[in-house]
C-alpha cells in the first residue's frame, strides 16, 4: 500500500512537471486513491476475521458431528442388573491410546478385583496404572479384552447408570466458585440431609476443620472461592473425598490422591483415606494407586506393574519376602524417606515400621 503511494506522488510530479497538471486535479487524485486504498487494507483486516470465524465455525461443526466410539446411551441398567454386584475384572486387556498407536501401554493384563474389596496397583511413572483407572471409568475401551462390572461387559452397560456407582478421587482435585456444601453434593440427584453430608465428610476428615468456628465461621456455606484458592491442598483432597463418598458409590477409585500434597497435608489425607478403609459401614470395592507404598500395604492384594505387564501380585508380606520388584521399590522409598528426614529417628522408625 506504501509502495503505491509512493508510486503516486512520483507519478503526480512527473504529470505536473510535463503536462501542466494542476496541483488542484493532483491534490483531489491523490485523496481518493488515498482513501481507495486505505479501504483496500480495511478490508484486509476483516477478511483476516472472516476467515478466523470460518476456522472456528468448522471446529463447531466438528464437535457436533462426532461420533463418540463409546456408546452415550443404551444399554442395560445397573440398578436393574443383578449380575453387576460390584467387582470389577480386567480379562487379558490390551491397550494402547489413539494419539499413540506404536506405543501398547498394556500388555494382556487380567485384574480381578471382588466386592468389598481392596486392590492397590502400584509401579514406577507410565507403567499403565492410571491407564487401567481411566478404562474402569471406561473413558476408553481397550483394544483387546474386555472390562466387566461384575460379570457384565462394560460396553453392555448403560454407561449413566454405571458411572452413578463409580467415584473418583484425582490427584488434582477440582472444586467450584460455591460453598463447601454445594462442591460436595454437585452433581448429585436430589438434596441429601444435613446429616448424609456430615456423615461423608467425617469419613473423610472434613467435618473437623469445617466445624472449627475461628477458621470457617460459615461452617458448610463458607464460599471456597475459584478452584477452591482459600483451602489448602490437604482441605481440597478431603472435600473431593467426600463428594466422592457422599455418593455411596459400589466402587471407589484412587488415583494418586496424596501424591501433590506437603508432608503434614498428606499425613491427613492419608488419615481420611485409613478410615475409609476401615470403616465396614463404607462397604465398597476400591482400587488404590499411590506412590507412597505404605498407603496400600493393607490392601487385599497389591499389583505391581512394569511396562504394562504385571510383574508381581500378592500381600504386602507376600511381595516383601519375594524380594522381587515391590520389595525393590519399598527399600528405594524407604531410603529416600529416611535421607529427607535424617535425624528425626522417631519419624524414621514409623515409616520403616509401617513398610
Amino acid at each position: 500500500m506504501y509502495g503505491c503511494m509512493d508510486a503516486l506522488i512520483f507519478f503526480s510530479s512527473y504529470l505536473y512537471f510535463n503536462y501542466g497538471f494542476s496541483i488542484g486535479k493532483i491534490n483531489a487524485f491523490q485523496s481518493y486513491m488515498f482513501g481507495f486504498l486505505m479501504n483496500f487494507a480495511g478490508l484486509g483486516a476483516v477478511a483476516s476475521e472472516v476467515i478466523g470465524i470460518f476456522g472456528t465455525a468448522a471446529g463447531i461443526a466438528e464437535i457436533y458431528l462426532y461420533e463418540p466410539k463409546i456408546n452415550i446411551e443404551g444399554g442395560a441398567d445397573v440398578a436393574q442388573d443383578s449380575l453387576a454386584d460390584g467387582s470389577i475384572r480386567l480379562s487379558d486387556i490390551k491397550f494402547t491410546y489413539p494419539t499413540k498407536q506404536q506405543i501398547t501401554v498394556i500388555k494382556e493384563a487380567s485384574i480381578t478385583v471382588e466386592k468389598n474389596k481392596t486392590v492397590a496397583l502400584v509401579g514406577s511413572s507410565g507403567c499403565g496404572k492410571s491407564t487401567i483407572i481411566q478404562l474402569v471409568e471406561r473413558f476408553y475401551d481397550p483394544q483387546g479384552g474386555k472390562v466387566e462390572y461384575g460379570i457384565q461387559d462394560l460396553k453392555d452397560l448403560e454407561p449413566r447408570s454405571y458411572k452413578e456407582n463409580v467415584a473418583i478421587v484425582q490427584q488434582e482435585p477440582i472444586l467450584f466458585s460455591g460453598t463447601i456444601k454445594e462442591n460436595i453434593v454437585y452433581g448429585l440427584k436430589g438434596e441429601p440431609s444435613q446429616e448424609d453430608v456430615e456423615f461423608a465428610c467425617q469419613q473423610a476428615n472434613v467435618h473437623t476443620f469445617v466445624s472449627d468456628k475461628s477458621i470457617f465461621p460459615l461452617g458448610y456455606d463458607t464460599v471456597v472461592g475459584e478452584r477452591g484458592i482459600k483451602l489448602s491442598g490437604g482441605q481440597k483432597q478431603r472435600i473431593a473425598i467426600a463428594r466422592a463418598l457422599i455418593r455411596k458409590p459400589k466402587v471407589l477409585l484412587l488415583d494418586e490422591a496424596t501424591s501433590a500434597l506437603d508432608a503434614e497435608s498428606e499425613h491427613q489425607v492419608q488419615q481420611a483415606l485409613d478410615q475409609i478403609l476401615e470403616n465396614p459401614k463404607l462397604t465398597q470395592t476400591v482400587i488404590i494407586i499411590a506412590h507412597r507404598l505404605s498407603t496400600v500395604k493393607d490392601a487385599d492384594e497389591i499389583i505391581c506393574l512394569k511396562q504394562g505387564l504385571i510383574a508381581e501380585r500378592g500381600t504386602h508380606d507376600e511381595l516383601i519376602s519375594e524380594n522381587g520388584v515391590y520389595a525393590a521399590l519399598v527399600k528405594r522409598q524407604l531410603a529416600t524417606f529416611v535421607d529427607e528426614n535424617e535425624g528425626d529417628e522417631e519419624k524414621v522408625n514409623e515409616e520403616t515400621k509401617l513398610l
